[in-house]
C-alpha cells in the first residue's frame, strides 16, 4: 500500500477541523479523570440532599401515600443501561408522585437466586457446578450475591434514585424474609391451593435450567433429522375399504428423540384424509389428501388411493407404538393439526411440547417426563436408551430402534430456538412446576 506522507505535524492535522465546527461553550470542566468526575458527583449529590429527601418525605405531614413496588433486578453482575432504564423511570414516577402531594414509599431489593448468579459465581471461583455439593454451591452464589448488591447500590445511590439505601432494602435471601415466604407457601399448600405438577418449558441441556422466551436466540439455519415414521392401526370404529390389510397411520416429526415419549395422535376433524395402499410392501397409509403429492416422491409414485373420508371417521381409532407393542393408544382431534407439513397426522409428546400438553391436560393422557437435566434419557424409556443426550447419540439411537418402521428420512433445516448465554440449542422438556389457584385470592388481590 502506498502511504502519501503529510508535512502538518499531528497536532496541526488534529485541530485542521476545529474552526469549521459550532460548538457549544461551558464552563465545566470537561477532564474524563476518575477523580475529578468522581469528585464533582459527590459535591452534586450533597447540594441536592439526594440521600434524605426520602426520610424526610416519609416523616412529612401527607394524607395520602403511593407505594411503589419494585421488581427487582438480578445480583449478577454490573449495572448497565437497562438498570438505569429501570431505576430513573421508578425514580421519575416517584418524585412526580412526591410534588402531587403523596407520600412514597420505596423499598428496592435484590433477587438472589436462580441459574444466572449460580453460573457468575461459579465461574468467577473456576468451579463447575458436578464438583460442588448444592449447599457448597447456595454458599458461593450468596457471597458473590452480596458483593455485587454493594456495587449496584452505590450506582443507584449516584444516579440520585430516591429510596433509605441504608435501612429499607430487602434481599432474597435474607433469612427473615425465606421465613415468610415457607409460611406463606405452606399456608397456600394446606388449603389446597397450590400443587406440584408438570409443565413443558424451553430447557437448555447445556446450562440446565428453564429459560423464558427472552432468553431465547432463534438459529435460522439449524439442520434437523427429520423422519417418517409408521404407527399400526389397532382400531377404527368406522368401516373404511381395508381390504383385510394392515392400516397405519403416517408421520413426520423434526424431533425423532421425542417418539418414546408419544402419547397420542392428533388429526384434524375437518381435514380430508385418504387410505393409499403401497403396492410395493402391500399395506395401507392414512395422509392427509392434500399432502399426498410429497407422499407418492418419497414413495416413488407407487402409492394407490383405495378410499377417502372425512378426518372425523378417526375418532375412537387406536394404535400400536413400535416399541410399546402392548399398549394402545388413542387418536385425538386437534385443532393445531395442519397440512402445510408433513403427513396432516401429528406425532404428539406431551412432555415435549406445547400443543401437546394442552391436548394431554383434558384428555388425561401422561406428561411425565423421562429425559433428565442434562438432556439424557432416564432408565424408564429402557436399557437401549438410558444415559444418552436425546440432540446427541440418543437421536440417532432412537431412530435404529424404530428403523422397520422409519419409511424415510431427510435433513431439515428451520428455525430453532437456542440459549442465549451458551449457544447451544434447547429442548421442550416438562419439569416439575409449583402451580398456586388463584382464584379464591384474585379479587382480594386486585
Amino acid at each position: 500500500m502506498l502511504r502519501l506522507k503529510s508535512n502538518k505535524t499531528g497536532n496541526e492535522k488534529n485541530k485542521r477541523y476545529s474552526d469549521t465546527l459550532n460548538l457549544p461553550r461551558t464552563a465545566f470542566p470537561l477532564s474524563m479523570k476518575q477523580g475529578i468526575i468522581s469528585k464533582r458527583e459527590i459535591n452534586i449529590q450533597e447540594a441536592a440532599e439526594f440521600d434524605q429527601l426520602y426520610a424526610w418525605q416519609m416523616g412529612d405531614s401527607r394524607s395520602r401515600t403511593f407505594c411503589l413496588h419494585d421488581g427487582p433486578p438480578y445480583a449478577n453482575g454490573e449495572v448497565h443501561v437497562g438498570h438505569a432504564l429501570n431505576k430513573i423511570a421508578k425514580d421519575i414516577t416517584s418524585r412526580v408522585k412526591l410534588l402531587q402531594g403523596y407520600k412514597v414509599h420505596y423499598k428496592p431489593g435484590w433477587d438472589c437466586h436462580g441459574m444466572p448468579i449460580e453460573q457468575k459465581a461459579l465461574a468467577a471461583i473456576k468451579s463447575e457446578h458436578s464438583e460442588l455439593s448444592p449447599m457448597q454451591i447456595r454458599h458461593t452464589a450468596e457471597k458473590f450475591a452480596g458483593k455485587t448488591i454493594e456495587r449496584q447500590k452505590a450506582a443507584f445511590k449516584r444516579w440520585g434514585v430516591m429510596a433509605d439505601w441504608n435501612n429499607e432494602c430487602y434481599f432474597t435471601f435474607d433469612k427473615e424474609y425465606e421465613a415468610k415466604q415457607l409460611d406463606l407457601f405452606y399456608d397456600l399448600y394446606e388449603k389446597g391451593l397450590i400443587k406440584e405438577d408438570y409443565m413443558p418449558v424451553h430447557w437448555s441441556p447445556s446450562s440446565k435450567t428453564a429459560l423464558a422466551e427472552a432468553e431465547l436466540e432463534y438459529n435460522e439455519n439449524h439442520v434437523s433429522k427429520s423422519v417418517y415414521v409408521r404407527f399400526l392401526i389397532d382400531n377404527i370404529k368406522e368401516n373404511i375399504q381395508c381390504e383385510n390389510l394392515n392400516i397405519y397411520a403416517l408421520i413426520w416429526t423434526t424431533t425423532p428423540w421425542t417418539l418414546p415419549s408419544n402419547k397420542a395422535i392428533c388429526f384434524g376433524s375437518n381435514i380430508k384424509y385418504c387410505l393409499v395402499r403401497d403396492n410395493k410392501e402391500d399395506v395401507l397409509y392414512i395422509v392427509a389428501e392434500s399432502c399426498l403429492e410429497k407422499m407418492q416422491t418419497i414413495f416413488n409414485n407407487r402409492l394407490e388411493i383405495k378410499d377417502s373420508f372425512p378426518g372425523s371417521v378417526l375418532n375412537g381409532a387406536t394404535y400400536k407404538h413400535p416399541l410399546f407393542k402392548d399398549i394402545n393408544f388413542p387418536m385425538l382431534p386437534s385443532n393445531h393439526v395442519s397440512v402445510t407439513k408433513g403427513t396432516g397426522l401429528v406425532h404428539t409428546a406431551p412432555a415435549h411440547g406445547l400443543d401437546d400438553f394442552h391436548l394431554a391436560v383434558p384428555h388425561h393422557l401422561s406428561v411425565e417426563c423421562f429425559v433428565d437435566e442434562l438432556g439424557r434419557y432416564t432408565e424408564q424409556v429402557g436399557e437401549e436408551l438410558n444415559g444418552k443426550h436425546v440432540l446427541k447419540e440418543g437421536n440417532s439411537a432412537v431412530i435404529d430402534l424404530m428403523r422397520s418402521d422409519i419409511l424415510a428420512e431427510e435433513d431439515y433445516i428451520h428455525s430453532y430456538p437456542y440459549d442465549w448465554r451458551t449457544k447451544e440449542p434447547t429442548i421442550y422438556r416438562a419439569s416439575r412446576q409449583w402451580f398456586i389457584n388463584i382464584e379464591n385470592i384474585k379479587s382480594k388481590a386486585l
